[in-house]
């Protein structure tokens, strides 16, 4: 059975900043994820989601041969 991971990050602020994006995509980077969801409770009244993808992300158990 195979796992896709993904990282989810929580955060409690007014708005989910440039370096709350850029702090996650280092963290994907970092340990090859492909996908981060930074999650903001402190947005009253709706919760922000922002979906962050690592475009350097290489799948190679993909490819056969």
């Amino acid at each position: 059975m195979r796992l896709n991971c993904k990282r989810v990050t929580l955060v409690r602020c007014k708005e989910i900043a440039p370096e709350h994006k850029a702090q996650l995509l280092n963290y994907l980077k970092a340990t090859g994820l492909e996908l981060g969801l930074p999650v903001n409770f402190g947005s009253h009244p709706k919760v922000e989601v922002v979906r962050i993808a690592n475009t350097n992300f290489r799948d190679f158990r993909a490819f056969r041969g």
